[in-house]
């Protein structure tokens, strides 16, 4: 039996259709979106690392040098969408932190 089931064994059809109406409307007042998946703030390393557009391997030397904080669940490590985001705008996210300016000619000093 799900919970809409025993609402509406003990509540009118009206007022369980007013409750799911609410929590809909509550839900896109948080921004709960659909395309974001279950809605859950947490990301895996392969969601993070895809959204930061790294390698998972990138972002677990990250991780291991304390650069991004995570989260070990069981056996999961998890980052908080938060976190993932502020890392995506400060521009860290990449992997390589080698300088790609135009080295200066030989010879010249």
């Amino acid at each position: 039996m799900t919970a809409r089931d025993r609402l509406l064994a003990s509540l009118a059809p009206e007022l369980v259709a007013a409750l799911e109406e609410l929590i809909d409307e509550r839900l896109a007042d948080a921004g709960v979106r659909g395309e974001e998946g279950d809605g859950s703030p947490w990301l895996s390393i392969a969601e993070a690392a895809e959204r930061l557009r790294v390698s998972e391997r990138t972002l677990e030397r990250r991780i291991a040098g304390g650069r991004v904080r995570s989260k070990t669940i069981g056996r999961r490590r998890l980052l908080h969408r938060d976190d993932v985001d502020g890392l995506a705008q400060s521009g860290n996210g990449g992997g390589s932190s080698v300088d790609h300016s135009t080295p200066s000619p030989r010879g010249v000093r």
